[in-house]
């Protein structure tokens, strides 16, 4: 919290504050005006009516909104919808976002409020459509002078409703932004991609210990092109957030609701640099809560370049990616890199330096099926798809997959599922790959991609990377080693001997057992796969948001 000695506290209320409902804007552009900190503390329960603007901050003094109980949200602790008696709620009568921000707002933060549309205001699905609730793009006239600043949503539940083409939650333009310890949730629609989140044009940002709930993305930097000429994005901090996808949204699932929405993936990249993605929590923590299945596209976290907003020869940014001590469960399959795809080969830059390390996923894509007639089709628990990217290197993690491992590719590398993805053969080859370390399942196909459909390890990688390092990765394969692989690989034929607990690949332990040829086994003689302790301790209460004090 910033310091708010000496801050003028106005209230909000039904009857006897300083302001009425009906003058919450008068209230935002008085605290906009004055020369001094302001709090505006609105009753809890208060409902505020239409669509507000936050203001522009002449003096640059702190501007705190907060509901009068936001002491029963304690700071730190991820809010819930259980908590919204606590809070104030910020409702639109018609579709139109309740809040969005003006020309240079800035050091504003919001505390315990709910955000929403009235379920009135437009017709239930398959009709209707509302674009976003919180909008900070409105009026920056492609100027970055019009950015919002120092802005923060915090302890707020910001949802749709469950039967509505709620098509967003929070979308960024700004700097210096922060989403913290709230629940952002019901973000779907029939017709367009939907996101709990999508950040845009962002410098310095937070997103830290949220739940968030969208169809298309949960969470997604980039997909719309920039706003502002020339703008670079950078340095922003993704951590110890949950995304799933509810079983009510699975078509071909016993739970669902009826409403048929476009899945696609928990994270997306595309114009992003400089971030840290760790501690967060992939997948529901249980079956019936949910997790993440195959729809409209294929692996739970998709990092992918294809926009050429500032082109046509420099393509948006994708570079500085680390992914780091991340937990995935319910996950049909895992993680793809694709950093330059087909339709950005013009690009004079290249998406450069992604590392993924100490990470753990399982896998189950006997449970987590495609959605019928999904377009992605289906990747049987493929663990990696990477391609398209400069000095990438994945590193110690453990993928365990709860499905047994296959022998062979047939009928396709998709249907019976891989080990790696490295994609089609390239004329000028991507440099710095690295892939050791790693405990994975080798699947019905292994390696594959770079014209070899599984069958030749080491032509695959020659196919699309120069100076490629694939060694120290324990694999386990029931028909021993596969065709054609590097040396220096550690095979299994079973996953039992090699861990503390496989437990049939759900909710094991997935450490290294003590007997096992892969203890010490790492080319840094550490175990082979992720630091299982770190990551455990580092996603702990990513699901709950109650993490203890320090």
């Amino acid at each position: 919290m910033p310091d708010m000695t000496g801050a003028v506290e106005k209230t909000v209320k039904a009857s006897g504050g300083d302001y009425t409902p009906s003058q919450f804007q008068t209230a935002l552009n008085d605290a906009g005006t004055a020369s001094q900190k302001r709090i505006i503390t609105v009753d809890a329960g208060l409902t505020l009516t239409g669509q507000w603007t936050m203001p522009a901050n002449a003096d640059q003094n702190w501007i705190i909104i907060r509901s009068s109980a936001y002491a029963n949200l304690p700071e730190g602790k991820r809010v819930f919808p259980t908590d919204a008696s606590n809070m104030f709620k910020i409702q639109n009568n018609n579709v139109d976002a309740p809040i969005i921000f003006a020309a240079g707002s800035n050091h504003i933060r919001i505390i315990g409020a709910e955000v929403t549309i009235d379920p009135a205001a437009m017709p239930d699905y398959p009709d209707g459509f509302q674009g976003g609730l919180i909008r900070f793009g409105d009026n920056i006239a492609g100027s970055a002078a019009n950015l919002p600043k120092f802005i923060g949503i915090d302890r707020s539940w910001v949802h749709g409703h469950p039967n509505k083409n709620t098509n967003r939650g929070i979308q960024v333009h700004a700097e210096d932004v922060f989403i913290i310890d709230s629940y952002v949730n019901d973000f779907h629609s029939n017709g367009f991609d939907a996101q709990a989140i999508l950040f845009l044009d962002v410098k310095r940002g937070k997103i830290l210990n949220c739940t968030l709930i969208g169809s298309g993305e949960n969470f997604m930097w980039g997909g719309a092109g920039l706003s502002i000429p020339g703008y670079v994005v950078g340095d922003v901090e993704y951590l110890r957030n949950h995304m799933y996808h509810p079983r009510q949204w699975k078509e071909n699932g016993p739970d669902f609701a009826g409403q048929d929405w476009v899945e696609k993936n928990l994270f997306e990249l595309k114009t992003s640099a400089r971030m840290l993605i760790f501690g967060n929590y992939f997948g529901g923590t249980t079956d019936a809560q949910g997790g993440y299945w195959p729809d409209a596209q294929s692996l739970a976290i998709n990092l992918k370049l294809e926009q050429d907003s500032v082109g046509p020869t420099t393509c948006d940014l994708m570079e500085d990616i680390t992914i780091y001590k991340n937990f995935g469960k319910n996950l049909h399959a895992g993680v793809t890199v694709v950093g330059r795809t087909v339709g950005a080969q013009g690009c004079t830059n290249k998406p450069d330096r992604v590392l993924v390390r100490d990470n753990v996923f399982e896998l189950d894509a006997a449970t987590w099926t495609p959605e019928p007639n999904a377009s992605s089709g289906s990747w049987n628990a493929t663990g990696w798809a990477l391609s398209g990217t400069e000095d990438m290197q994945i590193l110690h993690n453990t993928t365990i997959n709860a499905n047994p491992t296959q022998g062979g590719c047939i009928p396709s590398v998709f249907s019976d599922g891989m080990l790696l993805l490295v994609g089609d053969p390239v004329v000028t080859k991507w440099a710095g790959f690295i892939f050791k370390d790693n405990i994975t399942d080798y699947r019905g196909c292994g390696v594959a991609g770079g014209g070899f459909n599984g069958n030749d390890a080491t032509g695959s990688l020659n196919g699309v990377y120069t100076g490629w390092i694939f060694t120290n990765n324990g694999i386990m394969r029931s028909a021993g080693p596969g065709p054609n692989y590097p040396a220096g690989q550690l095979w299994a034929t079973s996953w039992g001997s090699q861990l503390v607990n496989f437990n049939s690949g759900l909710d094991g332990n997935y450490r290294v057992a003590s007997g096992s040829t892969w203890k010490n086994a790492a080319s840094d003689g550490k175990d082979v796969g992720a630091d299982v302790d770190g990551a455990e301790g580092a996603t702990a209460n990513a699901p709950t948001g109650n993490w203890p004090l320090p």
